[in-house]
């Protein structure tokens, strides 16, 4: 699906499923979520191969932890050292801790509205380029 397509979606929760998919499978993320800020508050709206289908019941203040200090910065956190226990990522074949974490604010005008966190086994600088490269037209849709 295209950067327009995505545009297009109607429908603000399908949006958010499509947009998170659309990153990760553009940096090979193997699990991702994606908040929205709402009231100061990060909120998850969407997941891609979380281990339930219920999104998690969380919240994350501004400057708590690395997705709400990453909020509180405005800058993204690559953590290439995840460790053991703290995220697994599943498949029928298995599970195993991913070795990469990548959390990424979004903004517009420098004004944060989401944050997303993806994990995986192999992210680097050139293939996280690609949140510098997305379409204005989306990241403005992301903050609506």
């Amino acid at each position: 699906m295209s950067e327009a397509e995505i545009i297009a979606i109607k429908d603000t929760n399908e949006f958010y499923r499509r947009f998170l998919w659309h990153c990760c499978k553009q940096i090979n993320a193997c699990q991702g979520i994606l908040f929205k800020l709402r009231n100061d508050i990060l909120l998850p709206v969407a997941g891609y191969a979380l281990p339930t289908t219920e999104l998690p019941n969380i919240t994350i203040k501004i400057g708590d932890g690395f997705t709400g200090q990453v909020a509180a910065d405005n800058k993204p956190m690559l953590i290439d050292s995840v460790p053991a226990g703290y995220l697994e990522i599943t498949s029928g074949l298995g599970k195993k801790t991913p070795s990469v974490l990548y959390i990424h604010p979004f903004s517009l005008n420098e004004k944060i509205s989401a944050v997303i966190e993806l994990a995986g086994f192999d992210f680097n600088q050139e293939t996280l380029t690609f949140f510098n490269s997305i379409n204005n037209d989306l990241l403005k849709r992301l903050n609506e």
